[in-house]
């Protein structure tokens, strides 16, 4: 579905959008490599009388990047380091709180602790750790109330 949107020209059409991707952002982050590589080559296996079916309003533009501007949420169910991968890919200004609250066996407190505790543990100055668990969501909501 991400990818549905990125080729539609969402983005393009709409760059104010805030898209949140769940999940630290799903498989994204850890296939970028692959992901890269494989968007290089879009298109390129296509015959010539079907081209028209791979067109698009990302088609030359760097897609990887395009892939970046959606958010990713910090439910992981306690991974750390899936949510250190996500940062990765994103970075901090497109990640947001999120626990996944109250699908655990705590009716959700669980989770809460610890994506909060995962976020504690990161390698990330105070500053950058709030934008984490509360401030990136107060820049992106405060348009919609």
């Amino acid at each position: 579905a991400a990818s549905r949107l990125v080729y539609s020209g969402l983005f393009q059409r709409c760059p104010n959008l805030r898209v949140v991707l769940h999940h630290a952002g799903g498989m994204f982050p850890m296939m970028e490599g692959r992901l890269e590589n494989g968007l290089k080559l879009y298109g390129s296996r296509t015959a010539p009388e079907l081209q028209h079916l791979v067109q698009s309003p990302v088609k030359g533009l760097k897609q990887i990047d395009e892939f970046r501007k959606f958010y990713a949420d910090c439910a992981t169910f306690g991974s750390k380091a899936a949510i250190a991968c996500a940062i990765n890919f994103f970075g901090t200004d497109h990640m947001v709180f999120a626990s996944d609250m109250p699908f655990d066996p705590e009716d959700g407190f669980g989770y809460v602790r610890r994506t909060l505790a995962d976020i504690d543990a990161l390698d990330l100055p105070e500053e950058k750790k709030d934008d984490l668990r509360y401030k990136n969501a107060l820049r992106i909501l405060k348009n919609i109330c």
